[in-house]
């Protein structure tokens, strides 16, 4: 089995009023699982709610590593869109993940 990595990539108004665009933060599991804990208890389906998912696993992945310190609520003020991809934007490090067996 290999897996493969996942990337989010956010827009958002940032305190200037100035569109940020934060470009491949690696989406890890416990990104994952605190998605699925919060869609538990606040009711999310996320076969229905697809943007739901992306979103709060985008803003999670950024508030894992700094790149945006405010609550999920925070977020949903100031997003103008996710993408959530297994590609890397051009231009990108794509060097390997020292955390990850050579393949």
């Amino acid at each position: 089995m290999s897996l493969k990595a996942n990337y989010a990539n956010v827009e958002y108004t940032g305190t200037d009023g100035e569109a940020v665009t934060v470009q491949d933060v690696r989406i890890i599991f416990a990104d994952r699982l605190r998605f699925e804990k919060t869609a538990k208890a606040r009711g999310w389906d996320p076969e229905k709610q697809p943007m739901t998912s992306a979103g709060f696993i985008s803003w999670a992945a950024l508030n894992r590593s700094g790149q945006f310190p405010g609550s999920y609520e925070d977020f949903l003020n100031v997003v103008i869109d996710v993408e959530i991809d297994d590609v890397k934007s051009q231009g990108a490090d794509d060097t390997d993940d020292p955390t990850q067996p050579a393949l």
